[in-house]
């Protein structure tokens, strides 16, 4: 016998035990919710609203669906039309199949679902969409539903589009798959969470693309866990791997491959906590915030804080006006083969440490690294910025114009090979720079007038690279000179004089002979020295800036 739909079925006064009865559709012919059920005339359990229905003739005895794997949301009466709310057939589905002992696998089929709350995936469930993202589950509402958590810092009343699920006797959730999905935001303000799925293990996410969240797809103490062709577009963070709370563990062993962050507005990869893990071929493109920080926030295509044994390979990020990359309390990171490249950037950044390239306490290591863009004059940004870290390059290129670069006496860098360079312009073939770094002085009223010189202290066998001056803005238009050299007392100008004006917001070079590269003689040996700069007038004019930057090296 056929039934049309599903109240027909239910409705049938004398079904006959276990002869097979055909459903056409489960609201109308071909919808896809339809299938073979059998009658268990002594069945009591519950109605599930998708695999179980009561009968409406009879309170014992059940109808009962004849499937094989995979289970289809539509079996459960979602419509996936655009307009009906399929939060419950959704979610009912979901808990069918991680409940059921026999099925795993949710089939989503083609069509755009709307939910008004987020949809929890409970332990070793498997959903899988459309190809092409042709499954589109669409969150229209900041709804919140709570869900129990072993732990009390991972509730799930967040707003999210979906929530991967620890289960009762915790910690992780364990063993699920996602792929082929989009979840898309549609809120009245920006959901929070796209995929949320903190401490899991063994996931793999596979062809899944979350659009218009804070957070696209947001993790934690997390490991042994897969991301595969993922998508972030226009999101506030793209990937993120949050910090966790103390003695709350840390995520490991980790991989990305061929994951996009697209139109993101602060972050690509905002990466914490995270040991022994790998990103490959993934990319970060059109990231802006309108070139400022947020927050706090400086917008970063790769940020990492608190990470070790980070690898970053053939990584892209193209179009941004953003830091590249930003490293905090980061160890063993490496990063090769990876292309970066800037439109030319005109905007100043309200936040001075920003840098193209930005390390913060964290030992790095670049090969094959190449850094492009066509101007970044203006922009308040330098090309790197550099406090308390240990960074190499080797056989790595950088195309930029000259900006301003601060690196603190506690940071060395290393460049061995590639090409000569505007990131701290070493040599194409180092001879004595094992060892380089650049200090960056600002010097600014009221320090001009009233101590009349600044000065940087440099090492016993230091070698002068460049000496070079920039005036952060025009509003001085007083004349004066700049005067270097080494002697305090005599204010002498051993390395040259520049004569103001020169360009704002642009950096003049005074050259330095190969004979006054070195300590000067006269000074005694085996001892630190002391670079002085001097204006003479010694008053610069109310409002002016003046950087003051020395580059150099390390002699054997």
């Amino acid at each position: 016998m056929t039934f049309q739909h599903l109240s027909a079925l239910r409705s049938y006064p004398n079904p006959i035990p276990n002869e097979v009865y055909h459903l056409l559709g489960y609201y109308t012919p071909g919808d896809g919710g339809g299938g073979d059920f059998y009658w268990d005339s002594a069945a009591t359990g519950g109605d599930n609203t998708g695999m179980v229905f009561q009968s409406t003739q009879s309170s014992t005895g059940r109808w009962k669906r004849l499937y094989s794997d995979p289970v289809n949301a539509r079996w459960f009466g979602a419509k996936g039309d655009g307009a009906t709310d399929d939060t419950q057939a959704l979610q009912a589905a979901l808990n069918f199949v991680a409940n059921s002992g026999k099925s795993r696998t949710l089939l989503i089929p083609d069509g755009v679902y709307n939910i008004t709350s987020q949809l929890f995936v409970l332990d070793q469930t498997h959903i899988t969409g459309s190809v092409n993202y042709k499954t589109i589950i669409k969150k229209t509402t900041n709804t919140a539903t709570n869900y129990p958590s072993p732990r009390p810092e991972d509730m799930y009343n967040v707003d999210a589009i979906m929530c991967i699920v620890q289960p009762s006797y915790g910690p992780y959730a364990y063993q699920n798959n996602v792929e082929n999905i989009r979840l898309k935001g549609e809120a009245p303000n920006k959901n929070q969470y796209g995929l949320y799925y903190p401490r899991t293990n063994h996931t793999r996410l596979t062809k899944v693309e979350v659009e218009n969240c804070i957070n696209g797809f947001y993790t934690k103490d997390s490991w042994q866990c897969e991301h595969i062709a993922l998508v972030a577009t226009r999101c506030d963070h793209g990937f993120v791997f949050a910090p966790t709370t103390p003695k709350s563990g840390t995520g490991t062993s980790c991989t990305f491959v061929r994951c996009w962050a697209s139109g993101c507005r602060l972050s690509g990869y905002n990466i914490r906590n995270l040991y022994y893990t790998s990103f490959s071929d993934c990319a970060c493109d059109h990231l802006t915030n309108n070139s400022y920080s947020t927050d706090g926030v400086i917008p970063t295509a790769y940020y990492f804080e608190g990470c070790d044994g980070i690898t970053l390979m053939s990584c892209g990020l193209e179009s941004g006006i953003c830091q590249a990359i930003h490293l905090k309390n980061t160890k063993a990171f490496s990063l090769t083969g990876s292309f970066h490249s800037f439109p030319p950037i005109s905007t100043v950044f309200n936040d001075a440490t920003a840098g193209l390239l930005k390390f913060e306490n964290s030992v790095a290591a670049f090969s094959g690294y190449l850094l492009y863009t066509e101007s970044l004059q203006g922009t308040n940004m330098s090309n790197i910025y550099a406090t308390t870290s240990q960074v190499s390059f080797t056989n790595s290129i950088y195309t930029l114009p000259y900006g301003k670069t601060f690196i603190d006496n506690d940071s060395t860098i290393i460049d061995l090979g590639g090409t000569s360079s505007h990131l701290y312009n070493p040599t194409t073939t180092p001879v004595a720079n094992l060892t380089a770094a650049v200090i960056s002085k600002h010097i600014r009223v009221p320090d001009l007038g009233a101590k009349g010189l600044a000065y940087v202290s440099m090492p016993a066998k230091a070698v002068i690279r460049s000496i070079r001056f920039s005036a952060l803005n025009t509003t001085n238009t007083s004349s004066f000179k700049i005067l270097v050299g080494y002697n305090a007392t005599d204010k002498n100008s051993y390395y040259g004089i520049v004569n103001w004006p020169f360009p704002a917001d642009q950096y003049v070079q005074l050259a330095v002979s190969p004979g006054k590269s070195r300590k000067p003689a006269t000074l005694s040996n085996g001892e630190g020295w002391v670079l002085f700069v001097s204006t003479d007038p010694l008053q610069l004019a109310a409002g002016a800036g003046l950087v003051f930057e020395v580059e150099y090296v390390i002699e054997n």
